[in-house]
C-alpha cells in the first residue's frame, strides 16, 4: 500500500546536523538544526569539516550534491549588508535591462530596499529560525514565478546561520560574490 505522510511544516526547515565522533575532535559533517555552539557546550572542542568549502570533497553524502537548487541560476552575496544591497540592486538593474526576470531573496530588514516586482523575504536576519524554516519554500516559489536568476543576500554564519548559509551556497552551486 502506497501512502504519503504529511507532518506539516518543519519547525527548523534544514536537515539534521551530522557529526563524526570517531576521531579525537568531533567533526561537523553537515551543519543543521543543532548548531556548532550547542554541540560545543556538550562536547567541548568541535570542528567543521573542511570538505564543506567550495571545491573540496565533503565526507557526508548529503553534502556532495547541489540539493534543493532552484531552476534559475543563483548568486549569493556576502559582506557588509549595505554593500550587499547596493551590489544586488546594481546587478539586478543591469540584468533586467538585458531582459532577464530577476528574483531577489532578501531579509525582512532590507525588503523595502528593493523596488522591484520579484522580491521575496526569506525571514528575519536576527531570527535565523525564520529563515531556515522558509528557505526551501522560497526557492520553490522562485521556481513557480519563473525567474531567470536569483540574487540572494547572505546572513551571519553564527548559530543556525551556518546551516542556512551551507544550504544557500549549495543551492547557488557555490556562485558567491564577496562585496567589500
Amino acid at each position: 500500500m502506497d501512502m504519503i505522510l504529511d507532518g506539516g511544516a518543519c519547525r527548523v526547515g534544514v536537515e539534521s546536523t551530522v557529526v563524526d565522533v570517531s576521531g579525537d575532535i568531533p567533526l561537523i559533517l553537515r551543519p543543521g538544526g543543532l548548531t556548532a555552539e550547542e554541540l560545543k557546550s556538550v562536547l567541548g572542542n568541535v570542528q567543521i569539516d573542511p570538505g564543506l568549502a567550495p571545491g573540496e570533497r565533503p565526507k557526508s553524502p548529503g553534502q556532495k550534491y547541489k540539493h534543493y537548487a532552484p531552476k534559475a541560476k543563483m548568486t549569493v552575496f556576502e559582506g557588509d549588508l549595505d554593500l550587499q544591497v547596493r551590489s544586488i540592486k546594481a546587478l539586478a538593474e543591469k540584468m533586467m535591462a538585458d531582459g532577464l526576470k530577476v528574483g531577489i531573496m532578501c531579509t525582512a530588514q532590507t525588503r523595502n530596499s528593493y523596488p522591484y516586482d520579484t522580491v521575496l523575504s526569506v525571514g528575519d536576519r536576527e531570527a535565523p529560525l525564520t529563515i531556515s524554516s522558509t528557505l526551501f519554500s522560497i526557492l520553490r516559489k522562485f521556481d513557480h514565478l519563473g525567474v531567470d536568476v536569483i540574487l540572494a543576500e547572505s546572513i551571519s554564519n553564527e548559530g543556525l546561520g551556518l546551516a542556512v548559509m551551507n544550504r544557500l551556497h549549495k543551492a547557488a552551486g557555490f556562485n558567491i560574490v564577496k562585496v567589500e
